[in-house]
């Protein structure tokens, strides 16, 4: 009976020890799961990054914000073009009751502030240089264009994305004299808690930018096919290695140095120019013609639908200038094209905007 007893306890610890065996693992294989999960969420937070210095330096060194075909379409296309007086101007300021963008150059004309837009967002650019006159520190604050529309979700949408610090090393300067070619010193980048390191190399036809984690970890990997006209390098093409799949973005200049299309994988944007003003502009599934003055004003805007090339609706603006001739305010009248007429539709309409312009 002691005997049996004994063995009972025996066989009683024993299948303890199993269960908690079972229990143990069954915790491991669920942290293994959970990992595995974090792991999946990190690759597809990385696979999202679309944040590229390359694009944002050429307007840099370029020294001016030009328009490109691929800007939204409620933005001025002539917002930041001086046509009289000195073409080299301190500030533009462009606003209207929901957004202000900003460019400002220094004593000496560089850049230190102006507006980058991308497809869903835009940054404000703030830059700082040494006392050579290189580029020392740049700030990108993200801005959503949704929260311009929603006020309930203004705060939210624009606590998506945190204000980005990039410090660059001195003497950065690509595709001049006082750049070295190769690799150039790492970038740091800091966003709150959170530090990246970004490695450019520049090549006589290309410059690569790969972004880094500070635990090492790849983000992003681009090549920018460059070539080097007049003083200043731009962008052929872009070739974009994420996480899970490879972005390709083409772009084509006219003559002038104008952007007369960017090509991505799902869309193409185009635009014709005559004396640096757009009079043809394929945005998405839509194509405007740009109508303008002798003075170079633009006086209205027809919108079609490309198929059956029909009539959708008609912008006609009225100006205030300053003195040299150049619009300080610009009101648009909407129209839109019901039962074979242009009628004017107020709704529809996309305001009024206003520039402030200190000449140097």
């Amino acid at each position: 009976m002691k005997y049996n007893l004994g063995k009972r306890k025996v066989l009683f610890f024993l299948l303890i020890f199993i269960i908690s065996g079972y229990v143990f693992s069954q915790k491991t294989v669920s942290e293994k799961i959970d990992s595995k999960k974090n792991d999946s969420e990190k690759t597809e937070e990385t696979s999202s990054w679309d944040l590229l210095l390359v694009p944002i330096l050429e307007i840099v060194f370029k020294g001016n914000v030009e328009w490109r075909p691929d800007w939204p379409p409620d933005i001025p296309c002539d917002g930041f073009l001086i046509s009289y007086g000195n073409t080299l101007t301190q500030v533009v300021e462009l606003s209207n009751e929901k957004e202000s963008f900003v460019l400002n150059r220094d004593n000496e004309g560089r850049l230190i502030e102006f507006p980058f837009f991308q497809t869903d967002k835009y940054f404000i650019v703030k830059i700082d240089y040494d006392a050579d006159g290189m580029l020392q520190k740049m700030n990108l604050e993200p801005k959503n264009y949704a929260s311009t529309e929603d006020n309930d979700n203004k705060t939210a949408d624009k606590t998506e994305e945190k204000p980005m610090i990039i410090d660059f090393q001195p003497e950065f300067f690509p595709y001049s004299e006082f750049s070295p070619g190769g690799a150039f010193p790492v970038i740091t980048v800091t966003s709150e808690d959170s530090q990246y390191f970004v490695y450019l190399f520049e090549s006589p036809h290309f410059l690569t930018e790969t972004w880094y984690d500070s635990d090492g970890n790849m983000l992003v990997y681009s090549k920018a096919d460059t070539y080097v006209t007049n003083g200043a390098w731009r962008i052929n093409s872009l070739q974009i290695h994420n996480a899970d799949d490879i972005q390709y973005v083409d772009y084509f200049y006219d003559a002038s140095g104008n952007i007369t299309e960017i090509r991505l994988e799902d869309s193409v944007f185009s635009a014709f120019y005559v004396n640096r003003r757009p009079v043809y502009w394929r945005l998405s599934d839509l194509y405007n013609e740009l109508h303008w003055d002798t003075q170079g004003l633009l006086t209205f805007v027809r919108v079609y639908e490309p198929e059956e090339n029909q009539l959708i609706s008609e912008y006609r603006y009225e100006y205030q200038n300053d003195v040299l001739g150049n619009w300080l305010k610009q009101s648009e009248t909407a129209y839109i094209f019901q039962y074979g007429l242009l009628a004017a539709n107020p709704p529809s309409g996309r305001g009024t905007w206003n520039r402030r312009i200190v000449y140097f």
